[in-house]
């Protein structure tokens, strides 16, 4: 069994997740400000949760 794990996202998701990964690094904040960034987030935690 590998410990590897590949996800894959929508371009959209990605753009997403990026855009609030980086503003989360630089206000030291976990908020989510669009509802678009915590959909995305439950997206990704849905497909982390499959493997």
């Amino acid at each position: 069994m590998s410990d590897m794990v590949e996800l894959q996202l929508t371009r959209d998701e990605a753009l997403v997740l990026f855009e609030y990964l980086r503003r989360c690094d630089d206000d030291n904040s976990l908020v989510f400000i669009d509802q678009a960034e915590e959909r995305a987030m439950w997206n990704l935690e849905g497909k982390i949760g499959k493997h």
